[in-house]
């Protein structure tokens, strides 16, 4: 398996096998899942993003845009909804501050990155260009739903915020629905934990490479409201 993604790293569908060669790093304990994972992770947590009034209104507003009735097919939603469209093109004020407050969150994380490596993938593009966004959605879940573990090889830069979330028993015993960060898909049958689970904290963002594997543990009870974006990646 090493051998055929190593294959593709320099072409066009790198992004799409990045992903594996850091899970084989990681059975062969190789040091190279350390510099594309990053030592520390290449993950950035941010609270309080949206005061408790602006998430309101919010949880309000995306609430209104969840009108389908089942997952869309081919996305890693399980047991919920996922929006239409672009979410950050909605003109709604209400989104569209939201929209600013990540985006400032976003040039943060960038400027925080370690130094630029034209071999990696979340620090090889130019970060001086305009960030531009790839897509983004909101997701609602219901008791017991999750997302499938994935990664976003269109993106450069993935991001969740918690809009709202159950808390105390309704969430469940942790990780109950948390962010696992670098858990594999449970299809390869593969015995690697998640580097790590991050509760879903309303008005939390995380931010994290679009490369890195990730998805959401089951929960209790209540609801669990997010908006998803990836950035896209720098041209230039």
């Amino acid at each position: 398996a090493g051998a055929i993604a190593a294959r593709h790293l320099k072409g066009p569908a790198a992004r799409s096998f990045w992903p594996y060669q850091g899970l084989v790093w990681r059975l062969t304990r190789d040091t190279r899942a350390g510099w594309l994972d990053g030592e520390p992770l290449l993950i950035q947590v941010v609270d309080n993003v949206l005061t408790p009034e602006e998430l309101a209104r919010l949880t309000g507003t995306l609430r209104a845009l969840h009108i389908a009735r089942a997952p869309y097919a081919e996305q890693s939603v399980r047991g919920g909804t996922q929006t239409d469209r672009h979410l950050f093109f909605n003109p709604d004020p209400v989104i569209q501050h939201a929209r600013s407050a990540m985006d400032a969150a976003v040039q943060n994380y960038v400027r925080a990155l370690p130094a630029p490596d034209p071999s990696h993938p979340l620090l090889g593009p130019n970060r001086h260009a305009p960030v531009l966004y790839e897509g983004s959605w909101s997701v609602r879940l219901s008791p017991q739903g999750f997302h499938s573990c994935h990664t976003h090889n269109r993106g450069w830069i993935s991001a969740v915020l918690y809009v709202d979330a159950p808390d105390g028993s309704d969430l469940g015993a942790p990780p109950a629905g948390h962010l696992g960060l670098g858990t594999p898909p449970p299809e390869l049958g593969l015995n690697l934990a998640a580097y790590d689970h991050v509760a879903p904290l309303p008005g939390r963002l995380v931010l994290f490479p679009s490369h890195m594997w990730h998805g959401t543990v089951p929960f209790a009870a209540g609801e669990r409201l997010t908006i998803a974006f990836d950035v896209a990646i720098p041209q230039g």
